[in-house]
């Protein structure tokens, strides 16, 4: 090589290094900007950190047993833009990390949402360790091998356990618990419709103690649930009659049972399954199953001969008269036993209020087509042939709203029948809804009247 070669390749090192060192400082300069964000932010957090421990400010005065309730009503809920509220407290002060950390109720909620892409180990493991021995409450999905060996090292205090895929999504949870044996279980709630390679049985090796089910109708198709201490059951949407007739066969203790929208009737089975511990039942989206006597087939193949409560919604125009008549077919009523009626958007007609004599409480939900009250007094009229009261045990009635929120007056009813010699006894009213003051005032002279909190 001779010497001009040499000084060649010299400059291109130059040259190169020059270059490396342009980008370098690019980098600096673009990392001190950031660090300036950070040290502003920093600032602020620790201002705004300050302000709350500042021994004016009515938080600082909480005593230490109070603190961990107002954590615990923060976001339990791990996300990718924030950890769980009581994490955030624990970073504020030395006496709130001091709370925080020794407060065992607050580390029992392990709450992962549905698209949160992961769940840091290192906090589930501090969840599981500061939580001690307390009953833990579990939210989550397909989550890594290593996240739900943890989980089940401690499946002895799990109290509730729910699973975050919704919908049609395929969810390894339901394959998980397929084998597991959960002694202190009391609430499940499993909403994916279909799962990959089940068992045919979940929580197979025991649930003693499970009260409460959530489960999707089409699951319902693929595995097979056996409870005997389950007393509520909440089917969300989907599933046919027979398959739930087949399930309800085994929970001879059910006490409640909650209907979504309905699948399909087809597959009912020609004998009727018998639920005498039955006292609630709700059917919500009634008119979803498109067919007019789809209530009589439904309490025809579901026997309920102690239901004290029935919460009836969304009953199609086309669906009252069949229900009316089969209400009506029988020398007795068909419900004996019921004392609460819960209507929401049910096309008003006193032949169908008067199908439940016994009734002591009544809710009745607002809607965009009727005043309420005027809807009320047209359902506590006199049937043709027929003047007495429909209701003469009448004790309650809650007005409740939903979607319709508008200013209802309750007076006219209340005076007519406290003329009429049927007093009522109680008038609960959704605070979104109330009349006037002076309305108000008037009533309390009649009625013991309250104002209810807007439904969740």
């Amino acid at each position: 090589m001779d010497q001009a070669d040499a000084y060649s390749d010299d400059e291109a090192v130059v040259a190169s290094l020059h270059s490396e060192a342009k980008k370098l400082e690019t980098i600096e300069e673009y990392l001190l900007k950031q660090l300036g964000e950070v040290q502003h932010t920093r600032g602020s957090v620790i201002s705004r950190a300050g302000n709350l421990i500042n021994r004016r400010t009515y938080v600082s005065r909480l005593p230490d047993e109070i603190l961990p309730r107002v954590f615990a009503y923060g976001d339990p809920t791990y996300t990718l833009e924030s950890l769980p509220s009581h994490v955030l407290a624990s970073h504020v002060s030395q006496r709130w990390r001091q709370v925080t950390l020794h407060d065992s109720s607050l580390w029992a909620c392990i709450w992962r949402g549905q698209r949160t892409k992961g769940y840091p180990l290192g906090l589930l493991e501090a969840h599981l360790e500061r939580s001690r021995t307390y009953p833990l409450h579990i939210i989550c999905g397909d989550e890594s091998d290593a996240f739900f060996q943890a989980l089940v090292a401690h499946v002895d205090r799990w109290s509730s356990f729910g699973d975050s895929n919704l919908g049609d999504g395929y969810s390894r949870a339901l394959l998980r618990l397929a084998d597991l044996c959960a002694p202190a279980l009391r609430s499940l709630s499993l909403t994916a419709s279909v799962g990959r390679n089940l068992s045919r049985t979940i929580l197979a090796d025991g649930a003693p103690v499970l009260s409460s089910l959530i489960v999707s109708g089409g699951l319902l198709s693929e595995v097979h649930i056996s409870f005997t201490s389950l007393t509520v059951l909440r089917i969300i949407e989907g599933g046919t009659l027979g398959v739930i007739q087949d399930a309800l066969a085994h929970l001879p203790s059910l006490q409640t049972l909650v209907f979504g929208q309905f699948g399909s009737f087809e597959d009912r089975r020609d004998a009727p399954v018998n639920m005498p511990s039955l006292t609630t039942l709700e059917i919500g989206w009634a008119m979803s199953n498109d067919e007019p006597d789809s209530l009589p087939v439904l309490f025809s193949a579901i026997q309920t001969p102690r239901l004290e409560a029935l919460i009836l919604s969304y009953v199609d125009d086309a669906q009252v008269e069949p229900f009316e008549a089969w209400l009506h077919s029988g020398s007795s009523p068909r419900f004996p036993c019921l004392h609460s009626l819960t209507l929401e958007h049910v096309p008003a007609t006193s032949k169908l209020v008067r199908a439940f004599p016994g009734v002591k409480h009544v809710v009745l939900y607002t809607n965009p087509h009727n005043d309420c009250c005027s809807v009320l007094e047209t359902w506590l009229q006199p049937a043709a042939g027929d003047s007495g009261d429909p209701w003469p045990m009448l004790q309650s009635i809650a007005i409740k709203a939903r979607y319709h929120i508008q200013p209802y007056d309750p007076s006219h009813f209340v005076a007519s029948r406290s003329a009429a010699g049927r007093p009522l006894q109680k008038l609960l009213m959704d605070l979104r809804v109330l009349p006037g003051e002076d309305v108000i005032r008037g009533l309390k002279d009649h009625v013991q009247f309250e104002e209810l909190l807007p439904d969740v």
